[in-house]
Formats: structure tokens, C-alpha cells, sequence
């Protein structure tokens, strides 16, 4: 990386490219964190005690906890930039990015996950121009074709727990050596056929392994043949990973049940072995709310602009939001009754598009914590502040990069 950093300085960007002062200079900023992805809400009361008078004056400024671009190719974030939020029932709501980003294509789910922290950091201001959530019209109920009353969602379970090389940023969790049983739960579970991707690492000094996945429900057990699932011995590696999906067909609706991690063997020697995280994607049934959160995350492999979202139970409060593309706000769109149930027409059209449903009158997600921030103008120093580490080879260089 250092020698990435001295190389820029024969090419350095421009200095148009970068803010002159600092978001946090001047004004009120309050740091707040959240632990995963959803809607989430701060009450009046709870931004008065932040220290804020009016909860129409504050905006939102940050990018959560997916991980940020690492290219150094000047594509990366200046400084802080301000999300949509908007008032709903007196509480300001927002859509917040926790530390694990979840994306939906060919019918399933797949996470990243932040390698630095275990939370989204997001900062309340006092000051800016309002960037409220955009609004799109439905289209008419006569133009639906497909009306969609379930979609897809997942459970997701991952520890970080363990490094098998005491350093870098591969962390796994539980120990599956003699095996290993794992809860879950499918809330509104609508099909008997799941589909699973897991991720495992095994420590192997000869032979080769293969990882054997089951899931208990009250119905019985289920098996898949997995693919991807072979993790074979290699002399040059400390350790061997794989990951491996497959699909469950059961004989009940498994709202609940226990996946059971394992592996075969075919002559070979392990010392240890990990479960690294598994996903199940399951269809479920668009029934908004629950006792925690009050909302409802929906994933479609297709839609189209003559297509709807049916949710029952759904009132004339009811928000839903598409939350597809990170950098651009999300899109609420317009409810609409009809004599079953509420529906939403859909003003746009795209593979895999993921959405979130919600009441406001309800209780959202809540924040994790929050700190006041001091003011601070990084981007106004005439020289950076910084620490360089380097070994004695590179010394030149690295004495050189400030004045680049």
C-alpha cells in the first residue's frame, strides 16, 4: 500500500477533486451507531436529549457500516455525505446500513461483511437542506399482471469468533470438528424448499473432507447434495475454505429448526475445523410486522412496471421502500386499496430489486448508542496530521508523502 501511496504522487488528482472544509467544522453533530440493516427511528425526545430543538432541522450525514471502497483510484468518499430521512408520525426515520451488506441475485442471498467494525456509524446535523425520501406515484390496480403476495427473505447467522493464522481480517465462528447444531427461524415461511449457502475452513494435513450440511425440523431431516463443498489438503496452505450452496425440500413448512454442520472424511487428518456464516433463502409471506421491529424486508428475482407487491394486514400508514442501489435514495411508493387487501403498483422495473415495508405508527429499529462530535476541519489543514509506519528501506519515501 505504501508503495501504491508514493506512485499517486507522480499522478496526484486534482485538487478540485476534494472538499475544502470539512463537514464536522462548524454546527452540531451527534455520532450515532447502528447494528444492522432497517428502518430505523429517533423520537423528539430522544433528539432533544442529543441536544437538538427541532426535529425538522435535523439531517443525516454518512454511509453506515458496508465496507467502503478500498481502490485507490480517487472513486472513494471525500467527506461526509447527507442520506434521506423524513419525518414519519413525529420520529425521523431513516434506512440505515449496518455492518453486513446483503445482496439478492439468482434467487439468493450473499453478505459482505465489514472486516473493521461490528456497527454503522451515522452523524445527526443541525444544518444542510433537506433531503427527504422520494416519493413515486403507483401505477393503475387494471395494469397489474403479477400480483406478488410472497417474496424472498433469509436468515442469517455468523460469530467471528476465531482466526486460524492469529492475524488478518478472516475471522470464523463455532468449532464443527465433532459437528455441530445451529437454531433458525423463518418468520411467515410460505415454500418447504430452502436454498443454502455456508462457508466453512478446515485445518487438513492429509486426505480430503467434504462439508455434510442436514436440517432438523419437527417434520424430520432433510439432506442436499452440496456443491462446492469439498475442501481438500494442500501443502502450501495453512488452511483450506470453501463455499458451498445447496437446496432443502422439506416435508413440513420449517418456520423453526436446527441446522446440523459436519463434515465426512476420506482418509484424511484434521486438526480443527469452523463454520465461517450460512444464509438460508426461503420465500415467506408479505405479512408486515413483528414484535421487535415492525417491518418486513422483501427480495424479488423479477419485476415489472404492470406488477405489484400485495401486503394483507397493511394500513393506510404503511411505508414501502425500494433500498436497491446504495448511492441513491430510496424510493417510497404510492399504497393503494382495493377490496382484499393493500397493494403497491410499482413505478420501476429490474432484476433482483430488494425492498422494506413498515408502519411508522409502530416502534422501529432504535439506535445503539450516540456521542457528541467536536467540531473538526481535516480537510482545511494545510499540512495533515497523520502517522506514517514504514521499515528502514522505504524511510526516504515515506518522509517524502506528506509533501507530495
Amino acid at each position: 500500500m505504501l508503495c501504491c501511496c508514493v506512485a499517486l504522487c507522480a499522478n496526484a488528482y486534482s485538487p478540485s477533486k476534494y472538499a475544502t472544509t470539512s463537514k464536522l467544522a462548524t454546527g452540531k453533530w451527534v455520532k450515532i451507531a447502528i447494528p444492522e440493516n432497517g428502518v430505523y427511528e429517533i423520537t423528539e425526545q430522544e433528539l432533544k436529549d442529543m441536544g437538538f430543538n427541532n426535529i425538522n432541522q435535523v439531517h443525516i450525514y454518512g454511509d453506515g457500516g458496508h465496507m467502503m471502497y478500498e481502490g485507490i483510484d480517487g472513486k472513494a468518499i471525500d467527506d461526509l455525505k447527507q442520506i434521506p430521512s423524513t419525518v414519519l408520525n413525529g420520529k425521523l426515520c431513516f434506512y440505515g446500513k449496518g455492518p453486513v451488506k446483503m445482496s439478492f441475485g439468482t434467487e439468493r442471498f450473499t453478505r459482505v461483511i465489514n472486516a473493521y467494525s461490528t456497527m454503522g456509524y451515522y452523524f445527526l446535523h443541525d444544518g444542510g437542506s433537506d433531503l427527504p425520501i422520494q416519493s413515486a406515484a403507483s401505477n393503475a390496480i387494471d395494469n397489474h399482471a403479477v400480483k406478488y403476495t410472497t417474496s424472498h427473505d433469509y436468515f442469517y447467522h455468523e460469530k467471528e469468533l476465531f482466526s486460524f493464522g492469529s492475524s488478518g481480517k478472516d475471522l470464523v465462528g463455532e468449532d464443527i470438528t465433532s459437528g455441530a447444531s445451529i437454531d433458525f427461524t423463518l418468520p411467515q415461511v410460505a415454500s418447504p424448499s430452502l436454498t443454502l449457502l455456508i462457508g466453512a475452513a478446515s485445518k487438513v494435513q492429509s486426505g480430503s473432507i467434504a462439508l455434510t450440511p442436514t436440517i432438523t425440523t419437527a417434520g424430520g431431516t432433510a439432506t442436499s447434495t452440496l456443491s462446492n463443498a469439498i475442501v481438500k489438503s494442500a501443502s502450501s496452505s495453512y488452511y483450506n475454505a470453501c463455499t458451498a450452496s445447496g437446496t432443502y425440500t422439506t416435508s413440513d413448512l420449517p418456520t423453526a429448526g436446527k441446522l446440523n454442520v459436519a463434515f465426512s472424511t476420506t482418509g484424511a487428518t484434521v486438526s480443527v475445523s469452523k463454520l465461517d456464516y450460512f444464509i438460508f433463502t426461503y420465500k415467506r409471506n408479505n405479512v408486515i410486522g413483528n414484535a421487535t421491529d415492525n417491518q418486513m424486508r422483501m427480495a424479488f428475482p423479477m419485476l415489472n412496471v404492470n406488477d405489484c407487491i400485495q401486503l394483507p394486514g397493511a394500513t393506510a400508514t404503511t411505508q414501502l421502500w425500494n433500498i436497491d442501489n446504495d448511492t441513491s435514495m430510496p424510493i417510497n411508493c404510492e399504497l393503494v386499496a382495493t377490496d382484499s387487501c393493500m397493494q403497491f403498483g410499482l413505478p420501476i422495473s429490474g432484476d433482483n430489486s430488494q425492498w422494506v415495508a413498515f408502519d411508522p405508527q409502530g416502534t422501529l429499529k432504535k439506535i445503539a448508542k450516540y456521542e457528541v462530535v467536536n467540531n473538526q476541519n481535516i480537510h482545511g489543514m494545510a499540512t495533515p496530521d497523520m502517522v506514517i509506519i514504514t521499515n528502514k528501506v522505504l524511510m526516504d519515501q515515506a518522509q517524502r508523502m506528506p509533501t507530495c
